[in-house]
């Protein structure tokens, strides 16, 4: 099938790698200072509206599952335009985007049904941004030193992030949500000029339906779609559930926002150093970083268990750095192998396949959020469902010794 064949056309190295480093660096500040704290947002939003902690946490779910409901619906068609207007553009168009989404949220403190534009919006920034940054990233890193050019890419992003929740939670506590989202608007502006040194990429789609019908069933491919469910399930439960989680445990913003920073600073030394590890056991051509992957998945599984089960910032201090090395190592890993499946396939359709894969497992997890809020056993679904999957998806590994 011609959709598994890949061409590369550049001509300036890593170019492109560069000025994702330097955009993720303050894309990564961004979201780091509003990322945690947004789901709180939404639910301390709709809490006097709907009048019951259940139905303000389904109410962070559907803005959720709305978000990536409208990734869902454009993903295929969005890749046709990143095609056609190149990664640059789509990325600098993606800001857009971003742009309307920070101003909706500034505007829905004061009216809740700008949340609703504020999920349309990060759903039209995330296809635009993210299959374009992962094409980039496939073409232009090297195969031989993937782990250290993904992991210095991450660490740049958790240097970033470092003092985002703590900076952002003490804006809320002194100024306020609104004040939070305005300085995100500042930083997400900057990010932009990086962007404008790009070199020019090759940009090969193929995209289809029938082709994502033998993306997901073909074995060179099935595993990375199994992969992306267990990771899109850690994805929401560490940078949404867990936050919300802790919120209604009893800790204030500052406080909160200080875990997850003292947890990102344990994490930039383990992102570079699992990259390097990385690279030294791939280099074996043996089972070893399978080995590796296996160890990171199931230490995080067990450690979403583990979280069913705190009440207290001593539990979410003691459970968080405990899991830290699992979950970082887990995340540096999976990251490489998702790389490497798309540089055996032309990159736009592979990300735009795993994206949609992303939206849907994501759909069907809020859903179970939604149906966990009113039984009022969310947390232990969500993250026994979390658990299972991360368990599941170490099958992804076989991307390893994949030609």
């Amino acid at each position: 099938m011609g959709i598994w064949r890949r061409h590369i056309d550049l001509q300036r190295g890593f170019d492109g790698v560069q000025a994702f480093y330097l955009n993720a660096l303050m894309r990564s500040m961004m979201f780091a200072l509003i990322g945690i704290f947004t789901p709180i947002f939404v639910y301390r939003t709709m809490l006097p509206i709907l009048g019951d902690s259940r139905y303000a946490i389904g109410a962070v779910a559907a803005y959720y599952l709305l978000m990536r409901a409208v990734t869902a619906i454009i993903v295929m068609p969005i890749s046709k335009v990143i095609e056609k207007f190149g990664f640059r553009r789509s990325v600098i168009v993606s800001c857009g985007f971003l742009a309307i989404y920070l101003v909706a949220l500034v505007m829905a403190s004061n009216n809740w049904g700008w949340l609703v534009v504020a999920a349309i919006a990060i759903g039209i920034n995330i296809p635009l941004y993210w299959v374009s940054r992962s094409s980039v990233l496939s073409q232009d890193s090297s195969r031989i030193k993937l782990g250290r050019q993904l992991g210095t890419l991450s660490v740049i992003e958790k240097l970033a992030a470092v003092m985002g929740p703590l900076a952002g939670g003490f804006i809320i506590e002194i100024w306020g949500f609104k004040a939070l989202y305005i300085f995100a608007l500042i930083v997400m502006g900057v990010s932009i000029w990086p962007l404008i040194s790009m070199p020019h990429h090759t940009h090969k789609n193929g995209v289809s339906w029938r082709g994502y019908h033998d993306w997901l069933h073909n074995r060179r491919f099935s595993h990375q779609a199994i992969g992306t469910v267990g990771k899109c399930m850690n994805d929401y439960s560490a940078s949404i559930i867990w936050p919300l989680v802790a919120m209604l445990i009893g800790l204030k913003m500052e406080i909160l926002g200080g875990v997850f920073s003292l947890v990102a600073v344990v994490g930039v030394l383990i992102r570079w150093g699992s990259g390097v590890v990385f690279d030294f056991l791939h280099r074996k051509g043996g089972k070893e970083d399978e080995t590796m992957f296996a160890i990171a998945s199931i230490g995080q599984a067990v450690s979403w268990i583990a979280r069913i089960f705190v009440q207290t910032l001593g539990g979410v201090l003691l459970v968080d750095l405990s899991a830290v090395l699992f979950g970082t190592t887990y995340e540096n890993i999976s990251d490489d192998y998702t790389v490497m499946g798309g540089k055996r396939m032309h990159e736009i359709a592979y990300y735009t396949y795993r994206e949609l894969t992303y939206s849907l497992i994501t759909i069907l997890f809020m859903g179970i959020m939604i149906v966990g809020a009113i039984l009022n056993i969310w947390r232990e679904l969500l993250f026994l469902t979390a658990s299972l999957w991360m368990v599941v998806g170490i099958v992804q590994a076989r991307e390893s010794n994949i030609r």
